[in-house]
């Protein structure tokens, strides 16, 4: 079996990853790493060899190392999504892709901690508002959390939840369940 049959056996077999919202980020983060990987090879000038009046000398090239190693998207992880790294990958995208890419959150479960910026009621449910780079809102059952009125700004609060909705402002969860 050549190269081209085997890379199109494992597209056909990876399909549903690989269309889904995780398959499309993961190829959006490897494009964007390989372009700025031959941006930064294409910017370096050969330092190879420093010329003086009296004679030459080898120098040795420091090639740009990566902060962290690409790495395949796994439900772990996932887990290690925070609303920074949302926001992020968001800004970084094209203009004209930046929504399709926000969609592709929804329906992740996630598991943050974060300042308490805001909490106020609505409709019988506590609306709480976390502070990160920019803001995560939900909502929950007052009579799950009795205590959580006596929470001041800047206390750290621990939740779980769905992501329902990302914009480029804020991060909307659902199904939140508090956490000690």
């Amino acid at each position: 079996m050549d190269k081209v049959e085997q890379m199109f056996k494992w597209v056909w077999n990876n399909k549903e990853w690989l269309f889904s919202g995780v398959g499309l980020v993961a190829i959006y983060g490897l494009i964007s790493l390989l372009r700025a990987r031959s941006s930064r090879r294409s910017k370096t000038v050969d330092n190879s060899r420093t010329v003086s009046k009296t004679k030459t000398q080898d120098v040795k090239t420091v090639e740009p190392v990566l902060s962290k190693p690409t790495e395949q998207v796994t439900l772990s992880s996932l887990r290690k999504l925070t609303p920074d790294s949302i926001y992020k990958t968001i800004e970084d995208a094209p203009l004209l892709i930046r929504s399709d890419i926000a969609k592709h959150y929804r329906g992740i479960q996630v598991q943050w901690e974060g300042p308490l910026l805001d909490i106020s009621m609505r409709e019988g449910m506590l609306h709480l508002q976390v502070q990160f780079y920019r803001s995560v809102f939900f909502d929950v059952d007052p009579k799950n959390y009795p205590g959580i009125g006596l929470m001041r700004s800047g206390d750290i609060i621990k939740f779980e939840g769905t992501i329902k909705e990302v914009d480029t402002l804020w991060i909307r969860l659902i199904d939140v369940k508090i956490l000690p």
